[in-house]
């Protein structure tokens, strides 16, 4: 039980990368706010955003703080907000570490043909799987950073690129 615990809060600690804390969301937005909003963000065009229910609850959970082996809306680690994210957006039950969501949850793929809702993995500060994340649009993800709490980075920052190991996308 003890190495469980352990593993869950090392489990998506990391402190090196770009982004800056985000601020409280608007629960109110119109669909077309949230979509300029999100969109802006990630740097692409509004009309591509198209899953509402997903960016909704990217809306509620953005900036909620980061706590170790939680996945609540006052804190949450990485698989969890994950988890609690495809509950909620696709109707769909993980494995609760990042790790085991590779390995039992996911399908590989590259990176090259990535789709909203595919998952990201990385090795932060182990050799094994130790942070997740759903890929979003333009190279961009939402995670639940150590650092920031809930986020949205890009892959192409240094950080994520030297952690990425692989990308995919949930069996059926």
């Amino acid at each position: 039980m003890c190495l469980l615990i352990v593993v869950l809060v090392t489990s998506c600690h990391h402190t090196k990368h770009l982004s800056t804390r985000p601020t409280s969301s608007n629960p109110h937005l119109t669909y077309a706010e949230l979509r300029s909003k999100y969109a802006a963000i990630m740097q692409t065009e509004p009309e591509h955003l198209q899953n509402l229910k997903l960016y909704y609850f990217i809306n509620k959970w953005y900036g909620v703080v980061y706590r170790g082996a939680r996945n609540e809306i006052d804190g949450t680690d990485c698989s969890g907000f994950v988890n609690i994210l495809f509950k909620e957006v696709y109707g769909k039950k993980l494995d609760r570490e990042a790790n085991l969501i590779f390995k039992n949850n996911c399908q590989s793929k590259t990176t090259n043909n990535l789709r909203e809702g595919d998952l990201l993995f990385f090795k932060t500060q182990h050799d094994y799987i130790d942070h997740v994340g759903v890929y979003l649009h333009n190279n961009h993800f939402i995670h639940a950073s150590s650092r920031l709490g809930v986020v949205i980075d890009d892959l192409n920052e240094t950080y994520y690129k030297k952690s990425f190991f692989k990308a995919g996308s949930l069996k059926y």
